[in-house]
């Protein structure tokens, strides 16, 4: 790349930050190289040792003709900013006749009447009881080990 093309490119890349309002590192974030290739794009004295790579990014932004925060949503280095709900989702509603919904709970509540309350026992069994065949829990027990010994995986 020629010196004319270097400082075409430092041009567009100055003026793009300003107008855009960017720091060198949201700008070079957006071409895609680091921060401090970009600091040597903008000095004449450090092109020597700015590596083609940065150079080729920032020409390929350049050519491309978008602005820089439209680079980097097209290119994938930034992700767009979600855009807003217009209507927050609301809840689906059930619509009754006030007559239909108490003849309903009047059902219900004839449905759930009980002569007398139920009596509630803990189930205990006794110390020397055992489970028949048809009681029996099953349990699987699944277990990893991994050993290292110096940063060694030892296998048993």
């Amino acid at each position: 790349m020629t010196d004319q093309f270097k400082e075409i490119t430092k041009v567009k890349v100055l003026d793009a930050m300003i107008a855009e309002g960017l720091t060198n590192k949201e700008a070079a974030d957006a071409i895609g190289i680091p921060a401090n290739y970009l600091s040597m794009i903008k000095s004449p004295k450090m092109w020597p040792k700015c590596p083609a790579k940065a150079w080729e990014a920032a020409l390929k932004w350049v050519n491309s003709g978008q602005t820089l925060k439209e680079y980097a949503v097209k290119h994938g280095k930034v992700r767009p900013d979600p855009e807003p709900l217009k209507e927050p989702p609301q809840e689906p509603v059930l619509r009754v006749k006030p007559e239909a919904l108490e003849r309903r709970l009047k059902e219900l509540a004839e449905k759930r009447k009980i002569t007398a309350p139920l009596k509630v026992e803990k189930a205990i069994p006794s110390p020397g009881a055992e489970f028949t065949d048809t009681a029996r829990l099953k349990v699987c027990l699944d277990v990893e080990i991994n050993l290292l010994v110096n940063g060694q995986k030892v296998k048993v």
